[in-house]
């Protein structure tokens, strides 16, 4: 399996990766060494902690997870100079498209997040936005949550829409990897996993394109979206500041 440097070799996490580097409209590029996302910081190693904290210089991690994802295979380690700030993309009063009883695919899923969970996904957003240290934000595969908050934010910011297909389809070459995992810490859900749709197990880049023109036609695009959710153009601004070198 090749896959490109934008990975950070970790023992733990098989998705963890920089989203620096991405060209934004008007020139410039993001930031690199700034923000990443990941799957679940649960799975850290002692050695991936010193490269994260030491190497990265990663202050802050934002997670997405439930609290029950939290319960069942524990959060991110305690680690001096490495907060923890749960924001979960799900609220004990919602419940993960996916999770629901009718067979659901990945495109409407994502459109029952958007529009679900606006509130929650700009409060995420809030936070990056918010930092001063290097940032990380994850959920359990990295995939969904994350990557839906990953193309709100590299929108937000000027990235264009095929970039944003193909960070999201990277996490497609390491499902295998995080599935497996999945499989071992939550071996009552193992046969579930077994006869889920490929697609809900995979990271196709039609899911994120079909995403973003429903985003497009429902909202106008990632700052509209935002806007309509309670996300303030200050705060907006503060996030391209943050995050593109132009």
């Amino acid at each position: 399996m090749q896959l490109t440097t934008r990975f950070v070799e970790l023992e733990g996490c098989a998705n963890f990766r920089d989203l620096g580097g991405y060209a934004v409209a008007g020139g410039g590029a993001t930031r690199t060494g700034v923000l990443y996302r990941s799957d679940s910081l649960h799975r850290l190693t002692a050695d991936d902690i010193g490269r994260v904290v030491d190497e990265l210089g990663i202050g802050l991690a934002i997670d997405l997870r439930t609290d029950r994802e939290r319960a069942v295979v524990g959060e991110a380690p305690v680690v001096a100079g490495l907060e923890v700030r749960h924001v979960p993309t799900f609220d004990a009063g919602m419940q993960a498209p996916m999770e629901r009883g009718d067979a659901i695919s990945m495109i409407e899923g994502y459109r029952l997040m958007l529009a679900e969970a606006a509130a929650n996904l700009t409060a995420a957003i809030d936070v990056i936005a918010s930092a001063d240290q290097p940032t990380v934000f994850f959920c359990m595969a990295g995939k969904d949550r994350t990557g839906l908050l990953a193309a709100l934010v590299l929108g937000l910011v000027g990235v264009g829409d095929e970039t944003i297909v193909s960070d999201y389809h990277l996490t497609h070459a390491v499902m295998g990897t995080i599935r497996a995992r999945l499989e071992l810490e939550q071996p009552e859900s193992a046969e579930r996993w077994r006869t889920m749709d490929s697609d809900v197990l995979s990271a196709h880049e039609a899911t994120m394109q079909a995403t973003l023109e429903h985003l497009r036609a429902h909202w106008g695009g990632a700052e509209s979206y935002a806007d309509a959710a309670g996300l303030s153009a200050e705060r907006v601004d503060r996030l391209r500041d943050l995050l593109v070198d132009r």
